[in-house]
């Protein structure tokens, strides 16, 4: 019997480490200038400014990716700036509005929006004004409302809030919202 030749074998182990690798972990950035001033923020040059009094909000609308495999976790890594002195600041997770086409479009607050912050809601700033830092939040498919899951195509809108008034957040200063680093896996 005949051997095949060495370049076929490469060919096959070549194809059989493509196939294995189709499903990965893919990014994507959205800027802080593609983001909303919710009540009591405003927009900037740099993105979102989230003052220390009342409870500001980011607003981060996006559509789920066509290759983003179905009812996945997605991190929103929150890239922030501010600081400048040692502080503690307040976010939370405030509420997914979801859209799919041919459902009712659901506000859902709370976790079983799916929407929900990785860590604790509260945390240290850098003390260097200049460095950006991150908070992560996740979101989960959706357990409550008309639109159920997590699916390509979904349009989600999450509301990223800051409480000033906390007893937690010993920033005076705003914080800003830089960017978002999506974070999610494909089929």
């Amino acid at each position: 019997m005949k051997k095949p030749p060495l370049s076929a074998l490469f060919g096959v182990a070549l194809l059989a480490s493509i196939t294995s690798a189709q499903a990965a972990t893919r990014i994507l950035y959205i800027n802080g200038s593609d983001l909303i001033a919710g009540s009591g923020a405003s927009a900037s040059l740099f993105g979102i400014e989230l003052p220390d009094f009342g409870t500001p909000a980011a607003i981060i609308n996006l559509s789920l990716p066509q290759d983003y495999k179905k009812d996945s976790p997605v991190i929103l890594q929150t890239r922030l700036g501010g600081g400048g002195i040692s502080c503690n600041v307040t976010l939370k997770a405030m509420a997914a509005y979801r859209a799919r086409p041919g459902v009712k479009v659901s506000l859902v607050l709370g976790s079983t929006s799916g929407f929900t912050i990785v860590s604790p809601g509260t945390f240290a700033t850098p003390s260097v004004n200049s460095k950006i830092f991150t908070k992560d939040f996740k979101l989960k498919p959706a357990t409550a409302g008309p639109v159920l899951g997590q699916r390509a195509g979904d349009n989600v809108i999450a509301v990223i809030m800051r409480n000033g008034a906390t007893p937690g957040d010993t920033c005076t200063n705003s914080l800003t919202v830089v960017s978002i680093k999506m974070i999610y896996t494909t089929p």
